[in-house]
């Protein structure tokens, strides 16, 4: 495991969740300023009801379910936005693999300082 290639991956990966959110929110405010509404809140805003199965579902209050032709019908920067929050999960998903990364690294680097503090009688117990 190359630790600078390690570490450089979660620069990477905590750099490409910045940008994800603020193309998100650059998105979110050019939709507003050029419809006068935040269609991105109107496409997620759902309740929870029970069907007639006993079953909990998400019924949304804008649309049938379909979100990206909610969208599409009624502002491409929302869409955008959307598609982008798709992304970012999937962003949130790799940057959590860095991280993980970085501790194995570090687990390996501790237990190799600890085995040479063995080695050499210089470990404080």
């Amino acid at each position: 495991m190359d630790p600078e290639f390690v570490l450089l991956e979660l620069a990477i990966r905590k750099r490409e969740l910045d940008e994800i959110s603020s193309l998100i929110g650059k998105n979110i405010g050019l939709s507003k300023e050029s419809t006068g509404k935040e269609y991105l809140n109107l496409a997620y805003s759902h309740d929870y009801k029970e069907n007639e199965d006993g079953d909990t579902v998400i019924v949304y209050s804008h649309h049938n379910g379909n979100i990206e032709e909610y969208l599409s019908n009624h502002c491409q920067y929302a869409l955008e936005a959307h598609r982008l929050v798709q992304e970012k999960q999937e962003a949130k998903k790799r940057l959590g693999v860095a991280k993980a990364r970085v501790d194995k690294l570090s687990n390996l680097l501790y237990n190799a300082f600890i085995e040479n503090q063995k080695q050499q009688g210089d470990l404080i117990a």
